[in-house]
């Protein structure tokens, strides 16, 4: 029951397009019996039209007419025909029973009109109720109907034309019937009325009959979806196990898309749950290896701790001999350059003492002879002296008459000043007088400023006199201590020579076992640089060891973190398999 209603909607929604598509079909269907009623009813009218029109011709003599379209006058011939007309038309119940004719440009003429003596009509007048085109198959024998026409001034009415023929079958003329077709729609109406209750039963019996054995038909076709809707629910909510009951009620062997459908949905469940079952026994074996090799890396990384803290400590271990050796290296090899340089200044200082010993001896000499040219400066300084001192004297003097020059200079001055206010005074006639007093005034002011420079000059000359009066006395005392000293040079000198004797034996002595020395440091050198190569490739290989025991120290992490987080994705697929029931 609650499957049905499952799918009950969707067979009620395709029941009710069904019978919206019948319903539509119904009313067209009844649309086009009411135009088919309608179309039928016109060709009955045209018909008896036609049959009428063939009765009249058959009782118009073609004698007599071919009379009339001789003389087409209101004659009594004319009148013969026209009252013939007349009867027919009353006879039939016609609107209106006429002859045409056809001029040369197939214009429509009425030629006669079966009316009333009272009613007055015009003979060959042209109309446009009717066409060439209407009347052409007439022209050629046969007979011919137009369409119903509502006309404003007529209302709605068909015409009938039936040729007009002599003996020989010639067509000459036209007979025309027009007959009332007003009635047309109330007869169709009617027709369509009576058969309408008819019609619309019969179309709702099949309607509901349709629908019912639609509806049946599509719940049958449908059930199998029912099914699929529910085991895909069971799916969804894990329950494997209900899901198979269902499963067995799908139509696997029907041939068209639902048996499809069903088969395919019966495999993928099958599927699916072989997916699980290998799914679950994967995770199981994916945790317990996740575990294992968690604890394994663990285990590893500590260990590679330990080898890399060994490894650490050997590597420092070889960095510091790898540093000693080099240090010592370095030292040797300066202690045997500063062996080879001593050996070598040894043997220089050896050459330079033997040197020193003949310079000592020519420096020996020396000193005699500066001994009496520093008497001869001693007595040179004394004469300078004395000749400084009455250069000072002398310049006592000038300033003297300088000061002398000086007074001259401003009296001359002042007067020039006075010479200047009385030519002022004078006038015109003091002019010349005043610019001669001027030139005295700048002369005078020319000489004050040469004075001034020549008593600074002549104070730095006594200056200068002065120090050197006193640079004298000290050069003079110099001198005399200079004597004193090259004295005593001459003693020490004395005493270098017996010294240096006795250092160039002592350095000869020094430069043979210097080259002795030198000898052995070059061989400690080559054992030590043997040495410092061998700690230097200790020291690359284990900072090489090290370096690779962090790569692996990192990888062991890196392992370690991904098997940590494999067992909680394993966890997690555990988890998730175990909503669903096997």
């Amino acid at each position: 029951m609650g499957m049905k209603g499952r799918l009950g909607g969707l067979g009620i929604k395709i029941a009710n397009i069904a019978a919206i598509i019948i319903v539509i079909l119904t009313v067209v269907s009844g649309s086009m019996i009411y135009h088919t009623a309608q179309e039928a009813a016109e060709r009955a009218i045209s018909n008896v039209s036609i049959d009428t029109a063939e009765t009249i011709v058959s009782h118009i003599n073609p004698e007599t007419y071919k009379q009339f379209l001789q003389n087409q006058k209101k004659n009594k011939v004319y009148w013969e025909l026209r009252q013939q007309l007349n009867d027919f038309r009353v006879k039939t119940g016609a609107l209106y029973v006429y002859t045409l004719g056809v001029t040369d440009t197939k214009e429509i003429e009425i030629l006669i009109i079966g009316e009333s003596a009272k009613t007055a009509s015009t003979i060959g007048e042209t109309t446009n109720a009717t066409t060439y085109k209407s009347i052409e198959p007439v022209l050629k024998g046969e007979t011919a109907s137009t369409e119903i026409v509502n006309d404003p001034k007529y209302g709605e009415f068909l015409s009938a034309f039936a040729p007009i023929e002599d003996k020989t079958g010639k067509v000459i003329g036209i007979l025309g019937v027009d007959i009332n077709a007003e009635k047309v729609g109330s007869i169709t109406d009617k027709v369509v009325l009576e058969s309408l209750p008819t019609f619309l039963v019969t179309t709702i019996i099949f309607m509901v009959i349709a629908v019912i054995i639609l509806y049946v038909f599509i719940m049958n076709a449908l059930k199998p979806l029912n099914i699929v809707k529910y085991t895909a629910e069971h799916v969804a909510e894990g329950d494997l196990r209900g899901a198979n009951k269902y499963i067995a009620g799908l139509p696997v062997k029907r041939r068209d898309e639902i048996g499809q459908l069903s088969q395919s949905f019966h495999h993928m469940v099958y599927q699916l749950k072989e997916i699980i079952q290998k799914v679950t026994f994967t995770s199981e074996h994916i945790a317990a290896s996740s575990e294992q090799l968690y604890a394994s890396a663990e285990q590893s990384t500590h260990m590679n701790q330990q080898i890399e803290q060994a490894i650490e400590e050997v590597a420092t271990g070889s960095s510091k001999q790898l540093n000693a050796s080099e240090e010592g290296f370095q030292a040797i090899e300066e202690m045997s350059l500063e062996v080879q340089q001593i050996a070598k200044s040894a043997s220089f200082v050896s050459d330079i003492s033997m040197g020193a010993l003949k310079e000592a001896q020519q420096g020996k000499e020396a000193i005699n002879k500066v001994l009496s040219q520093m008497s001869s400066i001693n007595h040179s300084v004394e004469g300078t002296a004395k000749v400084v001192e009455r250069l000072g004297e002398h310049s006592k003097e000038i300033v003297q008459i300088l000061d002398v020059i000086t007074n001259i200079a401003d009296q001359t001055n002042l007067l020039s000043l006075n010479a200047a206010v009385e030519a002022a005074r004078a006038g015109e006639h003091g002019k010349g007088f005043a610019v001669v007093s001027n030139e005295v005034r700048k002369l005078a002011d020319q000489s004050r400023q040469s004075i001034d420079k020549i008593a600074g000059l002549i104070r730095g000359i006594q200056e200068d006199t002065q120090e050197a009066i006193m640079a004298m006395e000290t050069g003079e005392e110099e001198v005399r201590s200079g004597l004193t000293v090259v004295e005593e040079a001459d003693r020490s000198f004395q005493r270098i020579l017996e010294n240096i004797e006795y250092v160039v034996k002592q350095i000869q002595d020094v430069s043979a076992s210097s080259k002795e020395v030198s000898a052995r440091s070059k061989q400690v050198t080559g054992l030590i640089e043997e040495i410092s190569k061998v700690a230097k490739s200790a020291t690359v290989n284990s900072e090489h060891v090290v370096f690779i025991t962090k790569d692996q120290f990192v990888s062991m992490n890196e392992i370690s973190s991904s098997s940590e987080s494999l067992a909680h994705i394993a966890q997690e697929l555990q988890k998730a398999i175990h909503r669903f029931k096997l």
